[in-house]
């Protein structure tokens, strides 16, 4: 499960990249927050 986030991250990357000047383009961009926010989340329960 740890690494879900990442490849929620990686997915939102590729919409993200694919998509650049598509309609897909705000989807990646949550996407991509979503995986970021969730891996620091995961990463920071570690840390602290």
């Amino acid at each position: 499960m740890a690494f879900l986030p990442l490849g929620i991250g990686l997915v939102g990357l590729s919409f993200y990249i694919k998509a650049y000047r598509k309609r897909l383009f705000p989807i990646g961009l949550v996407l991509l927050l979503l995986g970021m926010f969730l891996s620091l989340g995961r990463f920071g329960q570690v840390l602290f």
